[in-house]
């Protein structure tokens, strides 16, 4: 049973024990990611997430590797859009040596300069490395498309540009103004007790207390399809329309949708698309929830010479939809699917523990399994129809990567519901 526990400085602990395994899974989840950005310090958030591991007051780069080595832990951060995550999984013989450190990693890193000198010239290899994957470079392309001026447009690992402008000073600031008490939270799954998960929380996780303000204006969309043109063997588009908040009291609808529409192997994109017409080997649909706010999209890799085909058929199968819905079978295969994937799912520790923390961070409450399986076991085939009717009523926004295109493909996707 998942537990949420305020600490005395404010930090909020959500707790859930496994008796049956010999690992714990704990993660610092920080509200902080690309969206509490501005142009000129694009990237920051993931800058900071890289020199967590490049030494601290108290270690060295080399010595954090080696002591997480010598622990047998996974030890890792990554980064999102609204959050930076630092987590550990170790066996539960070691949780007080792992919080020593990751508490230390988290909150008395150094910002060496030397460090850094080298470090934002790795995070420049890996812009580099993205722009090579051309999915990646659609993906950026989608978002600014759809989000334009609003700062879910911009890329989590910025631009050479910002981040090599970057100083040691500006992370500093950006830490003390975004890594406290009220604005991160702890996630702990596994085999530790309550009162130990409390204690160690209490004696390493000393966050200084500060409140952020999240809010921000509401997006407004206006349809934009931007093409980069690149030596590809494949074309990539992305075609993005308005979809629904995290907490979103339709995303249950959603999620059976999305597992009928375009998430599996049984989905009418892959057997319409790729099995029946040949059309492309990678198609598939995508929610993207955040905190207030969020996007439904489809994603297409093709070879150039299909590409309008596979985009008429994409188009023709929106509008049947819109006419038709989707047959009961279908409704009640992707139920199945969508409650499989979450109980499956959430068996993994590591799994449940960022499930935990994110419906802690976005919206203050538990997560309850069984909370979550009885909104799925409710939706209706209405509620499905609602679903497509919001999504598909408006228009796209789309991201293509290609070696040429005149072809604007934003009408051809237009329903006209709008």
């Amino acid at each position: 049973m998942n537990e949420i526990i305020t600490l005395a400085n404010g930090l909020r602990l959500s707790y859930c024990y496994i008796p049956h395994v010999r690992s714990v899974c704990w993660g610092v989840f920080v509200a902080a990611g690309s969206v509490g950005e501005t142009e000129k310090i694009s990237g920051i958030s993931h800058a900071i997430e890289h020199m967590c591991f490049k030494g601290t007051a108290r270690r060295t780069a080399l010595q954090l590797a080696t002591e997480i080595d010598d622990l047998g832990a996974n030890v890792n951060a990554f980064t999102s859009k609204e959050m930076t995550c630092y987590y550990f999984q170790c066996l539960d013989e070691n949780v007080e040596a792992c919080c020593d450190l990751l508490s230390d990693l988290v909150l008395h890193r150094s910002f060496d300069e030397g460090e850094w000198a080298k470090e934002k010239m790795v995070i420049c290899e890996e812009i580099d490395m993205n722009e090579d994957q051309p999915d990646d470079v659609c993906s950026e392309l989608a978002s600014r498309a759809y989000w334009g001026n609003d700062p879910l447009a911009r890329p989590i690992l910025g631009t050479k540009e910002s981040v090599t402008a970057l100083t040691p000073k500006d992370m500093q600031e950006y830490v003390a103004r975004y890594y406290t008490a009220e604005n991160s939270v702890l996630s702990v799954v596994g085999h530790i007790s309550r009162e130990e998960a409390v204690r160690l929380a209490e004696e390493y996780f000393d966050f200084p207390s500060g409140k952020v303000e999240h809010a921000r204006e509401a997006h407004r969309h206006c349809p934009v399809q931007l093409v980069r043109e690149k030596e590809v063997e494949q074309a990539n588009v992305i075609i993005t329309y308005p979809g629904f908040a995290y907490d979103d009291p339709r995303c249950g609808a959603l999620s059976v949708f999305d597992a009928v529409f375009g998430g599996g192997m049984s989905s009418i994109l892959f057997q319409r698309v790729r099995e029946q017409l040949g059309l492309a080997y990678s198609v598939y649909s995508f929610p993207s929830l955040y905190r207030d706010r969020g996007s439904y999209s489809i994603y297409i890799g093709t070879n150039p010479a299909k590409l309008d085909e596979a985009v008429r058929t994409v188009s023709a199968i929106i509008r049947e939809l819109l006419a038709e819905g989707i047959p009961e079978e279908a409704f009640l295969r992707g139920k199945q699917q969508t409650k499989s994937a979450y109980v499956l799912g959430t068996e993994s520790n590591m799994v449940l523990m960022r499930a935990m923390a994110r419906r802690l961070l976005f919206s203050g409450r538990t997560f309850d399994m069984a909370e979550e399986v009885a909104r799925l076991s409710s939706v209706q085939p209405e509620d499905v129809a609602e679903v497509i009717h919001s999504i598909f009523g408006a228009t796209p926004s789309i991201g293509l990567v290609v070696r040429s295109s005149t072809r604007d493909y934003i009408q051809e996707l237009n329903h006209g519901i709008e």
